[in-house]
Order: structure tokens, then C-alpha cells, then sequence
């Protein structure tokens, strides 16, 4: 006999934490939507699609930049993993 058993709970951050958490799900959208608009462009004007491996070249170079400075605030793990998961999708 087969028992499945499930457990449900709820995160309950407190404020700071919840700020944090929807800076960093802010940036990792924000790195998903710009990749995939960069690879709609590049298939509307025929060069190849960026990979996971590019595109973590040029999130280095955002980082660095003054303009997109606010991804250093983001774990780098979460936002690799974007670009990783646009690889897939």
C-alpha cells in the first residue's frame, strides 16, 4: 500500500524581507524579459539566438554598467538560472 503524505505552509517574511525578495524577482524578470527580447529581435534580423553562456557575458557587463547597476543587488545564481531557463524555454 502506497501512503502519500503532503504538507502545506506559507512563508511569512517580515517587511525587509519581503522587499528584498520582490527586488530580486524584479531583477531576475526584468534580465528574462530583456534577453528574450534581444533573441525576438535576433531572429526577426536572422544573426543567431544568445545562449545562456553569451548572455551571462553580457549580465556581467550590465552589472558593471551604470545604467543596469541594479542587478548587483540580486544573488547572481538567481539570475543565471533565468538565463538558463530562456535556454530551455
Amino acid at each position: 500500500m502506497l501512503v502519500r503524505k503532503a504538507s502545506r505552509f506559507r512563508l511569512k517574511p517580515g517587511a525587509v524581507r519581503e522587499e528584498q525578495l520582490r527586488r530580486h524577482l524584479g531583477c531576475a524578470r526584468f534580465v528574462w524579459n530583456k534577453v528574450w527580447r534581444m533573441n525576438h529581435e535576433r531572429l526577426e534580423r536572422g544573426p543567431p539566438l544568445l545562449w545562456s553562456r553569451e548572455a551571462d557575458v553580457r549580465l556581467k557587463r550590465w552589472k558593471q554598467s551604470d545604467e543596469h547597476g541594479f542587478l548587483r543587488e540580486a544573488p547572481s545564481h538567481a539570475l543565471q538560472r533565468k538565463l538558463r531557463d530562456l535556454d530551455k524555454a
